[in-house]
């Protein structure tokens, strides 16, 4: 028994020293590790085992043990090359193992803080992407990134920036992994906003498939937005779709403020987004999207141009190539229910709808857009088509289009583009339409700096007519042949090679019938021109017009230059065609030039009117402003040899017989009222002619120069005549500035005699005693000799 118990107390003692020993070896490995990891010698060991893993230059600031199973390190730096800049800059992480596993090559756990990528993008001369995963020389269970920052950058700066990155890669069973991740996106694009975004996702390690179940994107300026997918290493692919419901677009143009051409520019209202995307390498991306706006609207910062209440609808797809590096793609919008200014033209389309759609392929090589087939529509007006080649699309695009327009509806067309925007700076034009159908085919060329169109318009069973005037063309056909160039011509000018027609069926107006014209035009080197002069049978008469040349049709300095001859025109057709009492007479012209050139109308030559025994000859006729709402008319008339008795007769302004002559020089004529000129207006003695005025002549004459009828007409002997001899009638007139000076044409003494009576009693004399009124005192006076026309009784103020 002794002895027994001898033995178990040795036994103890034995265990307790093995025990002790090993505690001493225990504590004497880590010391050694301990120390082994302060050593220099083992940070650059370990730097080279690391460096030829990665064949990366990698720096280590310090190795610890910070607990059982767990190593520290601090400042970690890997760089691309030995000189280049950082790609990875750790300041501390954790590895925890268990020292169980740890010759199993086994890793439990890697905790990372604060690190920094950065992520240099560069083109690869080769194209080609090598295929290849890192493999690593160890099994990992979890990785861990908080607060991380990654930066995107090229060689010219920063694309993007990820910041408090947080990344958790966890396993789990069935040889996948939870990879979850979050972050701020920031980019210059951006401004100062972020991209809130987060990420949940599987990762098949066998497949190297990662399956994205969400990643979750929000931002004050565009809302929330999901995305759904997959994605596959080897090879690359991927699926991925896309959903934003609430994409708010006054926001976001605000973030892109910096690229805009308008720093006030503001969009309004709301876009839902839908996109799918599917990415191999080995064939391309190909890629859905659709995109609804509601109660979108835009303006400019100066009012010039703004939308409200738009309704878009657009859908698309794409399909990259990297065999060729071509991209096809498909797009088509409806826009409708909204309101459109741009500049002085408004559009409500409330009732209508924009129709667009593009198809194409763009070609990365070259630089060029091929345009397959193109369409613009606008409900019950018509279709424009395009198809064709743009080069250099993105320096200096080239293009080489195709353009149709697709049996343009005339009357739509003009009701919505011209009537609607225009008829209250021009009232005519409200009484205007036309009808018919408008189609064309034209061929362009050039830069937007300098193009060619070339083609043809044709114009089918239009008919033309204003209300008010009582004018209509009907029957219209057209065909017009294209040649213009901008900003100028570079072919050596010559003449026309092609002319087109334009056939009318019958011409009415004022009485007047014309039927079956034809001429035929052509715009030739941004000129049009006719082949023949154009013939107008008009009153019993033509007006001929030759030489027709309208220039510089592109540029705002265009000109028409013509010749007009007008023959045999019946002005008693005239007057009744108008509704004025009618006179017998006849005009003829000829006008060797007429110009039109910057809105203004220039004349040489004059228009001669054979009426009354006499003629009215009327020269340096000019129109400033001519097509502007308030046009400004100048021309001299000269007066030769008028019948009085015949005049009067016709206007019942009351007899007067005797022969009439005179001037009206520097007419000035604005908003159909003089604003200025010099007259002087006359009888002169013939030889067998009368010179007697009647009694109401000389009250109408009296109340226009001196602003009240005679009353000395209406007493004593005076009652007993109807007319008086004269000696002279007449006045001179000047008006400038609202300043009519008036005067007598027979001057005695201080007194200027507008009628001037004959040698024997009884004689009338009219003398002006108030030579300055104003323009509109005179139009008072003329309105008072109107109510004497009428029997009504006179106040004169």
């Amino acid at each position: 028994m002794k002895t027994t118990g001898k033995s178990r107390l040795g036994l103890k003692k034995a265990l307790l020293l093995i025990l002790y020993f090993c505690g001493i070896l225990l504590i004497s490995f880590f010391a050694f590790v301990y120390f082994l990891f302060k050593s220099p010698s083992f940070l650059d060991r370990a730097e080279q085992i690391i460096n030829r893993q990665s064949k990366m230059p990698i720096e280590i600031g310090a190795l610890s043990l910070t607990g059982w199973g767990r190593i520290a390190i601090k400042d970690l730096t890997l760089r691309e090359s030995e000189k280049g800049e950082p790609i990875v800059v750790i300041p501390y992480a954790e590895i925890g193992l268990s020292p169980s596993v740890l010759f199993k090559k086994h890793i439990d756990e890697i905790e990372i803080k604060k690190p920094k990528l950065f992520i240099t993008l560069k083109g690869r001369k080769d194209g080609e992407i090598k295929k290849g995963w890192p493999s690593l020389p160890f099994y990992l269970k979890k990785i861990s990134i908080e607060d991380g920052e990654v930066i995107v950058r090229n060689e010219t700066g920063m694309l993007v920036s990820f910041s408090g990155f947080a990344l958790s890669i966890k396993e789990m069973p069935g040889r996948k992994a939870e990879v979850l991740a979050s972050g701020d996106l920031r980019a210059p694009e951006l401004r100062k906003e972020a991209l809130q975004i987060i990420f949940k996702g599987e990762y098949d390690i066998d497949k190297f498939e990662l399956d994205i179940e969400n990643i979750s994107i929000s931002s004050p300026l565009a809302g929330a937005a999901d995305i759904k997918g997959r994605l596959s290493m080897f090879p690359f692919k991927m699926q991925a779709e896309l959903t934003a419901d609430r994409v708010d677009l006054n926001k976001v143009v605000k973030k892109f403020v910096n690229i805009l051409p308008d720093k006030g520019f503001a969009l309004q209202g709301t876009a839902a987004l839908r996109s799918a995307v599917s990415v191999d390498m080995s064939e391309g991306i190909s890629g859905t999207i659709s995109a609804i706006i509601d109660n979108g609207g835009f303006s400019s910062s100066d009012g010039a141009m703004a939308g409200e209440g738009i309704a878009v609808n657009l859908s698309g797809d794409l399909k990259y190539s990297l065999k060729d590096n071509t991209t096809e793609f498909s797009v088509t919008t409806h826009a409708s229910d909204f309101e459109l200014l741009l500049g002085s033209f408004y559009g409500d389309f409330t009732e209508k709808e924009i129709s667009c759609s593009v198809q194409g392929k763009y070609f990365k090589n070259n630089d060029t857009l091929k345009i397959s087939a193109s369409e613009f529509s606008i409900t019950d007006i018509g279709t424009i088509g395009a198809s064709g080649d743009i080069r250099s699309i993105s320096k200096t695009p080239r293009i080489d289009l195709d353009v149709r327009l697709k049996e343009l509806a005339n009357a739509d067309a003009f009701a919505f583009f011209v009537q609607e925007t225009f008829q209250d700076r021009f009232p005519f034009l409200s009484q205007m339409g036309i009808s018919g159908k408008t189609s064309a085919r034209l061929s362009v060329n050039g830069t937007k700096d300098a193009f060619n169109i070339q083609g043809n318009i044709d114009i089918k069973d239009a008919d033309v007519f204003a209300e008010k005037s009582g004018l209509s063309v009907q029957g219209v056909n057209m065909s017009l042949p294209l040649d213009l160039s901008y900003p100028k011509i570079t072919a050596p000018k010559k003449e026309a090679e092609r002319f087109g027609s334009i056939r009318i069926r019958n011409i009415s107006w004022k009485k007047q019938q014309a039927e079956r014209i034809e001429f035929y035009p052509a715009v030739w080197q941004n000129t049009l021109v006719f082949k023949e002069d154009i013939q107008i049978p008009v009153f019993a008469g033509n007006i001929k017009l030759k030489n027709i040349s309208y220039e510089k049709l592109l540029s705002p300095d265009r000109e028409l230059h013509m010749s007009i001859d007008m023959n045999g025109i019946d002005l008693e057709q005239v007057s009744s065609s108008f509704n004025i009492p009618q006179f017998s007479g006849s005009l003829t012209g000829e006008i060797p030039s007429a110009s039109i050139t910057k809105g203004s109308l220039l004349t040489n030559g004059e228009i001669k009117i054979e009426l009354f025994g006499g003629e009215i000859r009327i020269s340096d006729l000019s129109v400033d402003s001519i097509f502007g709402p308030v046009p400004s008319i100048s021309t001299s008339v000269e007066i030769k040899e008028i019948d009085l008795s015949r005049l009067t007769d016709t206007f019942e302004f009351g007899h007067i017989s005797g022969v009439m002559q005179g001037y009206v020089r520097n007419l000035v004529i604005a908003n159909s009222q003089a604003e200025r000129f010099e007259a002087l207006i006359e009888t002169v003695r013939r030889k067998g002619v009368t010179q007697k005025i009647s009694v109401e002549a000389i009250n109408k004459i009296s109340i226009m120069g001196t602003g009240s009828a005679s009353a000395i007409l209406s007493t004593g002997i005076y009652k007993l005549f109807e007319q008086y001899k004269y000696a002279k009638i007449g006045f001179k007139g000047k008006l400038k500035n609202d300043n009519f000076l008036l005067g007598g044409i027979v001057t005695e003494g201080n007194k200027e005699y507008i009628v001037k009576g004959g040698i024997l009693p009884p004689k009338v004399n009219i003398i002006s005693h108030t030579r300055n009124v104003s323009f509109q005192e005179m139009v008072k006076r003329l309105n008072s000799i109107k109510q004497i026309e009428k029997g009504e009784k006179i106040r004169v103020e």
